[in-house]
């Protein structure tokens, strides 16, 4: 894709999918849990800070989402190392 192209995604911001978290984050603390829509959910699953469920995966798949949620991870993953962050393998 082109960079001045964008492209869109079937995504329902309506539907609010439960996670838990793994590690304090915020306000949030470990093994709290709260309902987010799926960008939230995909952001903070990418930056290691809630587990993922069967339910985020399936809507990532069915949103056609997975390749964005892949280079989500990607840059998390290097920005946790020039941070000096831990973030756990998915």
């Amino acid at each position: 894709m082109k960079k001045d192209e964008t492209k869109s995604y079937p995504l329902d911001l309506k539907t609010r999918y439960d996670v838990t978290f793994t590690k304090d984050f915020g306000a949030f603390k470990k093994g709290d849990s709260t309902s987010v829509t799926l960008p939230i959910a995909m952001k903070w699953i990418a930056s290691g800070v809630v587990s993922e469920t069967d339910e985020v995966k399936t809507a990532i798949k069915k949103s056609e989402v997975s390749e964005v949620m892949d280079e989500m991870t990607a840059e998390a993953k290097i920005e946790a190392k020039a941070t000096k962050k831990y973030i756990p393998e998915q």
